[in-house]
């Protein structure tokens, strides 16, 4: 299967959490992270490069990647390639982002013994903006869930403004 990610937000409840607002926006990623992990069929799904999911954890690999999320976006939208960096221990991967005119060429570099096969994939540019939009928009939604005063937190309101009403997370 090729490159894909998401976030599938379980049995999500709004428990009572409230988040200091004021911390930057990769402390509160880490914050919100981990309370989300905390919900029943919780997951953080990525796959591609011969290995489908991958064994990513919500509260430590999906904040890995969402602090990094608003840089790759950015850089795809205009069209500059990105490293992202899967550190967590275990994981332990890059994957570079070159966008072209329609697709993007997503190269897996392995700091571990497993081998990634094939390390390069294509994918539709607007097909990846959508799925990293979905992304952002599933993260932003459950954050809402578990304290609402976050929807007012930049880049959690912008997220929140471009899903459509009808979207249920």
């Amino acid at each position: 299967m090729t490159f894909h990610v998401a976030y599938e937000p379980g049995a999500l409840v709004n428990a009572g959490h409230s988040f200091d607002l004021s911390y930057d926006y990769e402390s509160l990623v880490i914050e919100i992270s981990q309370v989300l992990a905390e919900a029943e069929g919780a997951r953080f799904v990525l796959g591609g490069f011969g290995r489908d999911p991958w064994p990513l954890s919500v509260d430590y690999d999906m904040s890995v990647f969402l602090e990094q999320l608003p840089d790759l976006l950015e850089n795809l939208e205009s069209r500059d390639v990105f490293r992202l960096d899967m550190y967590s221990q275990g994981t332990e991967a890059k994957l570079e982002f070159l966008p072209g005119d329609d697709d993007v060429t997503i190269t897996c570099t392995s700091r571990t013994s497993w081998v990634p096969e094939p390390s390069t994939e294509h994918i539709d540019r607007d097909t990846l903006l959508r799925m990293l939009h979905e992304l952002a928009a599933g993260f932003a939604h459950a954050a809402r869930t578990v304290d609402p005063a976050l929807a007012t937190v930049e880049p959690f309101e912008e997220w929140l403004d471009k899903s459509s009403p009808d979207e249920t997370h």
